[in-house]
């Protein structure tokens, strides 16, 4: 971590064990939320719903991907945590912008 006082927070189950319920948090460091388009354990919806109470955060979806970006999408997700924690506001994501959906074949 750098000098910069970027922290990395783990969002468990806080809001989707009660939802409806949540309220926003008192966060003063940045905070980089992620989700495979594809996860069925913890849709991108759920990061959105805690993106939104938290003030300094950051939702990014990795289209094609199921539960687990970084074992999906590692290089990527690495790159991107690793710009996060270096400079938490205005990092470079755009790794992002080449993952692409897989196509599906139903031969």
């Amino acid at each position: 971590m750098t000098g910069n006082g970027a922290r990395f927070f783990v969002l468990s189950r806080l809001f989707w064990d009660n939802p409806g319920k949540t309220q926003e948090a008192d966060t003063r460091q940045n905070v980089l939320l992620t989700s495979g388009s594809f996860d069925g354990t913890a849709p991108p919806s759920y990061a959105t719903e805690g993106a939104k109470t938290l003030k300094n955060s950051t939702n990014l979806v990795f289209p094609g991907i199921g539960h687990s970006a970084s074992r999906w999408a590692p290089e990527c997700f690495a790159t991107i945590m690793a710009n996060f924690l270096d400079q938490p506001e205005g990092f470079d994501d755009s790794c992002l912008a080449a993952q692409t959906i897989p196509p599906f074949d139903t031969r």
